[in-house]
């Protein structure tokens, strides 16, 4: 079975997401995304999560100087 663990930078201009997933205990980077949030970070990241899917994610972490405005 594999876990994946998300970690969100949430900046002034981008977001930035990375996805590591471990298998076997080996661990992986599977996935990353910058994406511009044109002042609506909260728009921009549902967006980037929807897409990565969040159902089976066994951990995350927000950092960032817009980081406090996320809810994790």
């Amino acid at each position: 079975m594999s876990k994946r663990t998300i970690g969100i930078d949430v900046g002034t201009e981008t977001i930035k997401l990375v996805q590591v997933t471990e298998r076997n205990g080996v661990r992986a980077w599977t996935h990353r995304t910058l994406a511009q949030h044109d002042k609506e970070p909260g728009r921009a990241l549902l967006a980037e999560i929807a897409e990565l899917g969040w159902d089976d994610v066994s951990g995350a972490c927000v950092t960032g100087r817009m980081g406090r405005l996320v809810d994790l």
